[in-house]
């Protein structure tokens, strides 16, 4: 299990206390599908918030320490800490374990031929999409290629960067429909 972790992780953590089965790891540049949830140490940068608010939206597991975490603005699976009084991390990574990872519905199955159309072709799309913030975001881009990891959907960009299906509202204007029930 990855647990991506945000800000500055306090000294009186050990590395000895974190449990074989839990990775921590900075978040930096890992795409979302390799973090399963995120420890986040307040306070926060924008681009470390703007992470976290991925992660919480996209169902992720997320304990927000330090002064203030009662009143951080998210939605999800949040577990909220004043300080950390203890270097041992096995009880937080045991809550880990037990949270669920994803929130992900699946796409309309018709609508990956939208997807593997572009790819195949290299041609811009103009995607629609649901931003980070929440909002409602296009961009023009080539489409790279379409990953599947742990019951998720992922398609790459032309920049590199991943973006999950049901985050999609449409490509050219083709929408995406409900999703595909098995």
């Amino acid at each position: 299990m990855v647990i991506a972790i945000l800000g500055r992780m306090p000294e009186v953590i050990e590395s000895s206390s974190i449990p074989d089965q839990v990775s921590f790891t900075h978040w930096e540049s890992h795409p979302l599908f390799e973090v399963d949830g995120v420890l986040a140490f307040l306070p926060l940068g924008e681009q470390d918030f703007q992470q976290l608010q991925l992660a919480a939206r996209s169902g992720r597991p997320v304990a927000v320490i330090g002064p203030g975490s009662e009143d951080f603005p998210l939605e999800g699976q949040i577990k909220r800490f004043m300080e950390v009084t203890t270097a041992d991390l096995r009880p937080l990574a045991e809550w880990y374990a037990s949270a669920q990872r994803t929130n992900y519905r699946p796409i309309d199955c018709n609508f990956y031929d939208e997807f593997e159309a572009a790819i195949v072709t290299r041609r811009t799309v103009l995607l629609e999409y649901l931003g980070v913030d929440g909002h409602r975001r296009e961009l023009s881009t080539k489409l790279r290629d379409t990953k599947t990891y742990l019951t998720e959907e992922y398609l790459q960009l032309e920049n590199g960067s991943w973006l999950r299906f049901d985050r999609v509202y449409a490509v050219n204007g083709v929408p995406a429909g409900d999703s595909c029930r098995f």
